[in-house]
C-alpha cells in the first residue's frame, strides 16, 4: 500500500517507483496487486488470513505501527525511505525477490 495507489491503482505507484528501480525491480514490484485505502493502511490488511504479505512504507503512523505490534505483524513492515537512502527501493527489492523464490509453490512431476 501507499499513498500513489490509494484507489487501488497500481500504474501511479509504477511511474513513482521507476525513478529509483530498474527494469528488473519493476517487474517484481508489478507482481504485487494495489490495495484501496481510506484512512489507515492496516485497514486493508487482513492480520488474520495467515497469508504472506509485506507493507512497504517510508512514514507510518503511530496508529498503523500500534495495530502491527497487536496483531504480532511488525516484521512484515519494511521501511522504504528514498528520501534518506536513494537505494532503498533496491534493497527492498532485492529481499523480496528472495522472499519470492522462498514463497513459490514447489514444482513436481517430470520436465
Amino acid at each position: 500500500m501507499t499513498t500513489h495507489g490509494q484507489r487501488g491503482d497500481n500504474e501511479q505507484v509504477l511511474r513513482y517507483l521507476s525513478q529509483f528501480a530498474d527494469e528488473a525491480a519493476l517487474d517484481v514490484f508489478r507482481q504485487v496487486p494495489a490495495v484501496a485505502w481510506t484512512t489507515l493502511k492496516t485497514d486493508a490488511i487482513d492480520l488474520k488470513s495467515g497469508r504472506e504479505w509485506f507493507w512497504l512504507e517510508d512514514q507510518i503512523w503511530q496508529s498503523e505501527q500500534a495495530i502491527l505490534l497487536a496483531h504480532g505483524a511488525d516484521h512484515r513492515l519494511l521501511t522504504v525511505n528514498t528520501r534518506s537512502n536513494y537505494f532503498a527501493i533496491h534493497d527492498v527489492w532485492e529481499f523480496l525477490r528472495d522472499e519470492l523464490v522462498e514463497l513459490a509453490p514447489t514444482r513436481t512431476g517430470g520436465a
